[in-house]
């Protein structure tokens, strides 16, 4: 049934009409707005620190994310200059090069501003231990994506996505010093 679909069967490597489906719908996406559950694993630590809000995006290079706990926090960017703003400290940080805060790579996925098919090599399906970083697999197409070019922040992306609408569900980053943050999404409009 995966086959007919043009899904990946769990453990192989999608198709690369499947992984066009995907690009196209997010090469056609202009704004894209909803909730989101982050859990940041530290490796050095051997701890993982949760938080949650809101994060909206907007073609091209906007983004917003408004963190509610346990911190208020936001960052904003306009592609070019990132604001941190934190409430309780009343305090504003501003960097004008604000690629290495969050990784173009995963932004170029999200956003489909390159094709996915020059950014990433899908992998041959996850490890047992990296499904188990998903919150709800049960109708999710599930893909393990290698930057083709090494970067400084993202060593592997996982990414979970509505089998039927292809609607991003969840995306796991991993970074070359073995942290790894998990972003779970809701309320996508």
């Amino acid at each position: 049934i995966f086959a007919l679909l043009g899904l990946p069967a769990f453990g192989q490597e999608p198709s690369p009409e499947f992984l066009r489906r995907v690009q196209r719908l997010y090469q056609s996406t202009e704004t894209l707005s909803g909730e989101f559950k982050q859990k940041t694993f530290i490796s050095l630590l051997g701890r993982t620190q949760e938080a949650s809000g809101r994060m909206a995006f907007k073609k091209p290079g906007m983004m917003r994310w408004e963190y509610e706990a346990p911190v208020q926090k936001q960052y904003m960017s306009d592609g070019k200059t990132l604001w941190i703003y934190t409430p309780e400290d009343q305090q504003v940080i501003v960097a004008k090069d604000s690629k290495g805060a969050y990784s173009r790579l995963a932004m170029n996925f999200l956003w489909g501003l390159a094709r996915m098919d020059e950014l990433f090599r899908p992998g041959r399906g996850l490890k047992e231990e990296e499904v188990k970083l998903f919150e709800k697999t049960e109708g999710a197409v599930l893909l393990g994506l290698t930057p083709k070019k090494p970067e400084s922040e993202v060593q592997r992306l996982l990414v979970a996505l509505d089998e039927k609408t292809l609607e991003l569900r969840e995306l796991v980053l991993f970074n070359v010093n073995g942290n790894r943050v998990h972003y779970a999404l809701s309320g996508l409009k």
